[in-house]
């Protein structure tokens, strides 16, 4: 499963890893964990489109580049304004003022905790990926958030990951651990400049009765390549959603798994807004393994110029669980001839006690409408982006932030005014 090109990076990244192995953060059993996580990664490298997971997503630009290996990343070149008071920089040391009931973990501190470290590598992963392995093996930044029981939240803390050096890559690992009762937003922002790899891999365990809600705001750089993995275990009656709204990168892909046990809950929606030959995939699997358990996709792509977008959707229903409710739904807009899109929402219901459904639509904008705001004195342009808003706004006004709701209005203009 290795790519011909790749096989000439693989030997420049285990030479790397072989550099740098020895000052990566973490005790001997993590190191021992490191050198086996870089040697799976070296055995099978990059994954091609023989792989049904990635089917639809090239790596063969990424695997040819052979990217330095750094700790961090830098935001120094980045004009970035945290949306709120309650912030945090990947990159900067851990000195933040938080909230009472929000610990957050040096990350080298955090890796040598027993009581972090039990949690590193033990979400369940259906589908393997050799990335996963990559970011295991070379680790070196992240947030690691431990939320107490009890914890309420009056505005979420904004996490922010800039990254401005050029020709490198940075593992990123972040741990989140919401504890029974608690309620907490976040917000995930990755924004750059220059061309780089930010390889992400991030496990959420909530527990009883939790809540939580991440905005994610992809603005990666026009050249930057962004992989990131995302698991969630949802003990019971736990709700999770996930805002997903990708707008930057060459090449951005979202794997999301996520288990719901009894009584849990999750919304995730999306909005993507690519141009020229930008790619985005979104592949999510959803398992309810408990009764009572709800789960809702809406994941809607606006695509100009040669942009790709991709969307794979599966939801699994267990035998033995009863009373499911699933709803799953990809809707695209194509704004040019060379624009495509690549949909897969698929179901695997194992009883017939569920009430579930998908479906997913690729068109245009609406000749006729765009005719009529135009004989009602609206310029092409003017017409065009009031249509698109009109497309992606059911998504926006389920956005629990203003902070959030503002900045992606005005990204939203922005975009628009160079399609």
């Amino acid at each position: 499963m290795v790519t011909t090109i790749g096989n000439v990076s693989i030997g420049h990244y285990l030479e790397q890893f072989s550099k740098v192995h020895d000052s990566l953060p973490g005790d001997a059993l993590l190191s021992k964990m490191r050198l086996h996580a870089m040697q799976n990664f070296v055995k099978n490298g990059f994954p091609d489109r023989k792989d049904e997971q990635w089917k639809y997503t090239s790596l063969y630009s990424l695997a040819e580049k052979k990217f330095q290996i750094v700790s961090s990343q830098r935001a120094v070149s980045l004009d970035i304004k945290p949306l709120t008071d309650w912030y945090i920089f990947l990159d900067e040391p851990n000195n933040y003022q938080l909230p009472d009931g929000i610990i957050l973990h040096k990350f080298s501190d955090g890796l040598q905790n027993p009581n972090i470290i039990k949690y590193l590598n033990k979400s369940t992963v259906t589908h393997p990926n050799p990335l996963l392995d990559f970011n295991l093996a070379l680790m070196s930044q992240g947030y690691i958030i431990e939320v107490n029981e009890n914890t309420r939240l009056t505005a979420p803390i904004h996490i922010i990951c800039g990254s401005s050096l050029n020709g490198v890559t940075t593992n990123i690992r972040n741990i989140l651990i919401v504890k029974e009762n608690a309620e907490v937003s976040f917000i995930e922002h990755y924004i750059g400049d220059n061309q780089y790899f930010n390889n992400i891999t991030t496990e959420i365990f909530l527990s009883r009765n939790a809540k939580c809600c991440i905005d994610s705001i992809q603005e990666e750089s026009a050249d930057g390549y962004h992989i990131a993995d995302l698991f969630v275990n949802q003990q019971d009656n736990s709700h999770f959603s996930w805002n997903s709204f990708s707008f930057g990168g060459l090449m951005a892909r979202n794997y999301v798994e996520i288990e719901l046990n009894s009584g849990a809950e999750c919304n995730l929606q999306g909005i993507s807004v690519l141009t020229t030959e930008q790619h985005v995939d979104h592949n999510i699997l959803i398992t309810h393994l408990g009764s009572n358990s709800s789960s809702s996709e809406e994941f809607k792509g606006v695509y100009a110029g040669k942009a790709h977008g991709v969307f794979r959707g599966d939801i699994r229903v267990n035998k033995e669980v009863k009373n499911i409710i699933s709803k799953q739904l990809n809707k695209n807009i194509l704004l040019s001839d060379s624009a495509k899109v690549s949909t897969q929402p698929r179901l695997e219901i194992y009883n017939n006690d569920v009430q579930c459904s998908h479906g997913a639509t690729v068109g245009q904008l609406d000749k006729e409408t765009l005719f009529y705001l135009q004989t009602r004195g609206l310029s092409e342009d003017s017409a065009r982006r009031i249509l698109i808003i009109a497309f992606v706004q059911s998504i926006l006004e389920n956005v629990n932030s203003k902070e959030v709701a503002d900045y992606l209005e005005l990204k939203l203009d922005k975009i628009l005014l160079d399609i």
